[in-house]
């Protein structure tokens, strides 16, 4: 829960998205088709939303990697200027 928690407000900004929503619900899955059988509908919704739960927890899961990426390597080119500039004053 503590590891898929912090994820649950970007899986809703994502599948939520008009541009997303509409491929999502248009082209992707077409849980629609199933309205006259009530069985593959519930199963087809199912399958649906653990598939959009899962995608959008990895999509966020990799921006969060990537953001803290960024931050470590501008902390690491702080970190060279002010070796640098140590260095300089020597």
């Amino acid at each position: 829960i503590l590891c898929v928690s912090p994820l649950t407000l970007s899986v809703y900004l994502i599948h939520e998205n008009n541009a997303i929503r509409d491929l999502l619900w248009t082209v992707w899955l077409h849980p629609f088709t199933y309205l006259n059988d009530g069985f593959k509908l519930s199963i087809a919704l199912v399958v649906d939303t653990i598939l959009i739960f899962t995608i959008c927890c990895i999509i966020d899961k990799i921006r969060v990697i990537l953001f803290d990426f960024i931050a470590k390597c501008n902390l690491i080119k702080k970190s060279e200027r002010y070796l640098e500039k140590l260095n300089k004053s020597i």
